[in-house]
């Protein structure tokens, strides 16, 4: 089984693109690593994420940059 979850916080503000049939909803989230590198500074990897339906319309509605989000997904 392949599952992901995710969590990190909005890069930017959700994108609504309305289709014919469907509203879909396109977000960008960073999600810090777990670990610090030689430096001292904890890697960072960004993820493009779509969302349909009445969750993209729940996306743009209570989501905005910053927001701290958990995605699950496959």
């Amino acid at each position: 089984m392949n599952l992901q979850i995710l969590v990190g916080n909005l890069v930017k503000e959700p994108e609504k693109i309305d289709l014919q049939e469907k509203s879909m909803c396109k977000l960008v989230i960073a999600v810090n690593e777990n670990y610090t590198d030689k430096e001292g500074k904890r890697p960072v990897q960004y993820f493009d994420i779509v969302v349909w339906g009445q969750l993209a319309d729940n996306c743009v509605k209570y989501l905005g940059k910053g927001s701290k989000i958990a995605v699950v997904g496959k």
